[in-house]
């Protein structure tokens, strides 16, 4: 006969060789603490659904305003029909989401204040762009200017207080599941007391038994509560026993991995672009001033690269914003494949991208956009009736401090030149006018471009 097997190696059959009698309050005492785990791990995920369902129209919404300023703008240039008609679409669905948004329970008394604020900044926007789109030669019209900045200056306030509405309920998802977290610690501890003083009560060899195969497991649970209540959401409880401590250790580290869950899909949903997977606007917004201060303090050169997907709007015409959707994942793909390790790369608004280049000069810049260049022309793109087409871009950059001295001067720096390699063919890649070596590289990207 093997013996082995017929010793208890469960912690119901330890105790009920151990403590005999014992063994139901026991037991009793662990189905409370798996109930009350399983309670506490449904108030987790109810607390993540609410603050996610309350996160992706305020998401949806900012991107939505932020199209529509952007279409607004690009009306000024090129004064296209089909401009208005995406303008109005997009003002219909930003009003619908408002409505919505204001309509919702929220638990954050100053969700009505900011939300009510960044509406009436938003229709002073739309007034402003009803009256650029009312312009009967926007590019001539001396006004267009004014009108623009304004038009700037009130998008960058609706979203600010979109932003500051967003933060606020990550900050009460966050405070809410560390009050809970404070509460499974408080469980623990009751848990572990309570054996504690079971064992400490049997005598001899069951005592001995007993601190091996329970208080053991529970130093590692205590432990491993702490440390997450603490604030670090990675931590796991791993027991080598198969009884009922190793069980709630697992209920433990699922309710744990689902909560760093929910706090990495928080992070994504406030630094990435929904659409293409890499930075949003606001998130390149925050990085590139870090960046240049970097570059400052280091006494290097930080390069930024703009770039915009040439005629992209007959593509969207054409084959429908489906397709036009997936070629701008195609080409953030091409994007982030190209860049190096340390490069940022950002979907700065419609069909425009941005790379932060640190520790870049400008040579460097326009190898890296040439090659990016050439890799998104060569890169086909299936579409979803079964064709396949290929797109191009255009790019300029700029340099930082060769160029320009500030974040503001290096974005309009970088945006000038793409403007010029717009308007000198496209597909191609022109930097600063007053940078020395600017007209070589402007040459080199042509004659690469003709070969």
């Amino acid at each position: 006969m093997n013996l082995r097997r017929l010793r208890p190696r469960t912690l119901r059959q330890r105790l009920m060789v151990g403590v005999g009698t014992m063994l139901v309050p026991l037991v009793v005492l662990a189905g409370g603490a798996f109930i009350s785990l399983e309670e506490i791990t449904k108030t987790f995920e109810t607390t993540e659904n609410e603050t996610l369902e309350q996160l992706f129209p305020l998401a949806q919404l900012e991107s939505q305003i932020l199209e529509a300023s952007t279409v607004a703008k690009t009306y000024l240039r090129q004064r296209t029909p089909a401009d208005y008609r995406r303008f109005i679409d997009l003002s219909r669905k930003i009003n619908r989401t408002y409505t919505l948004v204001l309509d919702s329970a929220s638990p954050l008394p100053e969700k009505q204040t900011l939300l009510h604020t960044s509406q009436k900044e938003w229709q002073v926007a739309l007034g402003l762009s009803e009256a650029i789109f009312a312009q009967a030669d926007p590019a001539t019209d001396q006004n267009a200017d004014q009108l623009k900045e304004k038009l700037d200056q009130h998008t960058t306030q609706s979203i600010q207080r979109l932003k500051q509405l967003n933060n606020q309920y990550i900050h009460w998802q966050i405070n809410e599941n560390l009050d809970q977290i404070k509460q499974v610690r408080q469980s623990v501890r009751l848990i572990i007391t309570t054996v504690f003083g079971l064992g400490f009560a049997i005598a001899g060899g069951a005592g001995w038994l007993l601190s091996r195969s329970i208080l053991r497991p529970l130093t590692v649970l205590e432990h491993g509560v702490t440390r997450f209540g603490e604030g670090n959401l990675s931590q796991r409880i791993h027991l080598s026993t198969q009884d009922e401590l190793a069980r709630l250790a697992q209920t433990f580290n699922s309710m744990a991995a689902k909560l760093e869950q929910s706090q990495a899909a928080l992070t994504t949903l406030a630094t990435a672009d929904g659409l293409t997977g890499t930075y949003n606007r606001n998130e390149f917004n925050r990085r590139l001033p870090s960046e240049l201060e970097r570059a400052r303090r280091g006494g290097n050169s930080c390069a930024l690269i703009m770039g915009d997907i040439d005629f992209f709007k007959p593509l969207n015409d054409t084959h429908g914003h489906q397709d036009g959707d997936e070629a701008l994942r195609t080409v953030a793909q091409v994007l982030k494949r190209e860049i190096r390790m340390g490069d940022q790369v950002a979907r700065y608004g419609g069909e425009e991208f941005a790379i932060i280049l640190p520790n870049t000069t400008s040579t460097d810049a326009w190898h890296i956009a040439e090659r990016i260049r050439k890799a998104i022309a060569q890169q086909p793109i299936s579409l979803s009736q079964g064709h396949t087409i290929t797109v191009t871009m255009s790019f300029g950059f700029a340099t930082f401090p060769v160029d320009a001295e500030s974040e503001s001067s290096l974005i309009a720096l970088a945006d000038e030149a793409l403007y010029q390699a717009k308007e000198t063919g496209r597909n191609r890649v022109c930097g600063p006018q007053k940078t020395t070596n600017a007209p070589i590289i402007n040459v080199l990207s042509q004659a690469v471009d003709g070969v």
